[in-house]
């Protein structure tokens, strides 16, 4: 359903034009663009062919000064260009609004959006090929998938040549090809549409299911002295950050050249062009099916050693060395977990990451599967009070990427704060933030931490900072009325559960929080008839009582009566609850016998 898709999303961003819709969600402290409903780009789980596609080309090209973007997105590609010495760098994006839409992105694109070397501009991506003057050395070409409708313009063999066309002298295309849901001939036919345009090929390997494919008309290397320069700036910091060095890591996500996309094209006679927008209709009619469907052995034969596109190193035989361990490694975890296929002799694909993390300990793709895997084991352990849940988490901090070691760190100060070391778990907490910035939820526990010591304002500023992070987040605006209504300032309570009803009026807690409000306002009928609906769906300890003290201000006593019961059902004990039962049976409902024993209680 559409709503299992989205559960645990919200919507931060919205916008509908004539062109199509814009939207971002976020999940957690991971924002998520989608253009017409359909994910285009997100600030982690892509993050690798978005980074990529600026990177690769300026690496490339000795001396980029001019660079175009067709597509803005959410800018992370043009941020990822903009860190390397461009003069300018236009963007051109269809989509009237989609500036608003990066902005959301600004934490993850560099703030590209206030680089004074940017421009961003509203228009078609071929349009501005045909009409422009401006002859770039880098062109950046990153549309949604080929196969939605109006896309496959932008993968033509006539695109290609009007791009070829705005490149100056020694100038790169880099073009951005979704092959997860590619028949083999889909992906031949494209690629073969490019090589008939450009004599000089390569073809990268991004996240999975990506591939970037760089063209020229001249032959394309990466010149030693330009890629330590690059490295030496900000650029070299973008890719530290993406945790995809050393060198050796990077170039081993490089597939082939021109030779070996030749001899995988060989004998492929179709190709796509404006009259015959083949991706558009092939795609569709492949896309479920199994058979053909693009593997990653398909390069086997055709890939060329990374020696091929390097260009005055010294002696490069231990970088090729550890850049093959780098590919070795990200094949097999490749193909044992997106297209179950196993080395003989390995039984599973836990076995199978485990051997491709154990040839590159370093290897990005290895690292992220073996981390999540351990992600869901230590929540499983920590579900069923499982101690082994804590060296999970311990091995997830050793070998993960940043952002599962931050969930690591999150879950490992939830167990210390369980176990009374609260000390131990604010420091996670505070780890967390220095990993992941916007991880709003280590604010909330925090929150929590500082309202189990007693330090209200400081739990209050915590949850502000959650709502500053994440305002969709709606714990911290529940704990934060919580709080002031603990300390009786109604007032401050209304204001924020008015402010976070707006975001999500169905919230179980805000619902309840609602009733309270109105039960201590003066509003007692409202608030029963709210805990009542709320009893229907959920029946918490907490809404009996409220229900129940709410039933006996509007004096509705047998009701009040069956609440208090129902309450006692799981609180048997509770002296206030006995002696409310008690006073109404015993006045109101004339039942003195049976209120004696309850009083005595």
């Amino acid at each position: 359903s559409i709503d299992a898709v989205l559960a645990g999303d919200r919507l931060s961003y919205y916008d509908e034009a004539p062109e199509g819709t814009v939207s971002v969600w976020r999940r957690g402290y991971k924002s998520i663009l989608r253009i017409n409903g359909k994910v285009d780009a997100s600030s982690h789980g892509d993050m690798i062919t978005q980074k990529l596609l600026g990177h690769l080309p300026a690496l490339y090209h000795p001396n980029p000064r001019e660079g175009l973007v067709i597509g803005l997105g959410s800018g992370v590609s043009a941020g990822a260009l903009l860190t390397h010495d461009l003069n300018h760098v236009e963007t051109v994006d269809l989509m009237p609004r989609m500036h608003e839409a990066a902005r959301l992105f600004d934490a993850v694109n560099g703030g590209c959006l206030d680089d004074p070397r940017h421009t961003v501009r509203v228009r078609d991506g071929r349009n501005h090929l045909k009409l422009t003057e401006t002859r770039y050395d880098v062109i950046v070409s990153e549309p949604s998938n080929p196969w939605i409708a109006g896309i496959g313009s932008l993968f033509t063999r006539e695109f290609f040549s009007m791009a070829s066309e705005r490149l100056a002298p020694g100038g790169v295309l880099c073009q951005w090809i979704q092959f997860y849901e590619f028949h083999e001939d889909d992906l031949k036919t494209v690629l073969a549409t490019v090589h008939d345009v450009f004599p000089h090929v390569h073809v990268w390997l991004g996240a999975p299911g990506d591939l970037i494919v760089l063209a020229s008309e001249t032959p394309l290397a990466l010149e030693s002295d330009r890629v330590a320069a690059a490295l030496a700036g900000r650029a070299g910091e973008d890719l530290e950050a993406l945790e995809i060095l050393p060198v050796s890591q990077l170039i081993a996500h490089f597939l082939t050249d021109e030779n070996g996309l030749g001899s995988l094209v060989a004998g492929r006679p179709g190709r796509v062009t404006d009259d015959n927008l083949y991706l558009e209709f092939a795609v569709p009619r492949h896309m479920f099916a199994e058979e053909g469907r693009v593997r990653l052995g398909l390069f086997d034969p055709h890939l060329r050693s990374p020696r091929a596109l390097l260009a005055g190193f010294d002696d490069p035989r231990d970088l090729l060395a550890e850049s093959a361990a780098f590919r070795s490694a990200r094949a097999l975890a490749f193909q044992a977990h997106y297209e179950n296929r196993l080395p003989m002799g390995v039984p599973t694909v836990a076995d199978a990451l485990a051997r491709a993390h154990g040839l590159e300990p370093r290897e990005r793709l290895a690292r992220t599967l073996v981390a999540e895997q351990l992600l869901r084991d230590a929540v499983d352990a920590m579900a069923a009070d499982d101690p082994r849940a804590e060296a999970f988490l311990a091995r997830v901090e050793t070998l993960g990427l940043r952002e599962h070691r931050a969930t690591a760190c999150l879950y490992r100060g939830s167990l210390a704060f369980a176990a009374g070391h609260t000390d131990s778990a604010e420091a996670l907490w505070r780890g967390v933030l220095e990993l992941e910035p916007e991880f709003a939820q280590a604010w909330v526990y925090l929150g929590g931490a500082a309202e189990s010591r007693g330090e209200r304002d400081a739990a209050l500023a915590a949850y502000r900072k959650a709502r500053d992070l994440h305002p969709e987040g709606l714990e911290a605006w529940t704990r934060a009325a919580s709080i002031h209504a603990a300390t009786g300032d109604w007032n401050a309570a209304g204001m924020l559960l008015a402010e976070a009803r707006a975001l999500d009026p169905t919230h179980p807690k805000l619902r309840e929080l609602e009733g309270v409000l109105w039960l201590q306002t003066g509003e007692a009928r409202r608030a029963a008839k709210r805990f009542a609906e709320l009893a229907a769906s959920e029946a918490s300890p907490e809404v009996l009582y409220h229900l129940a003290v709410a039933r006996e201000e509007v004096r509705a006593f047998p009701e009040a009566a069956e609440a208090w019961r129902s309450y006692l059902a799981r609180h048997p004990e509770d002296p206030r609850a006995l002696a409310a039962l008690a006073w109404i049976l015993a006045t109101e409902l004339g039942a003195p016998a049976e209120a004696e024993p309850l009083a005595r209680q």
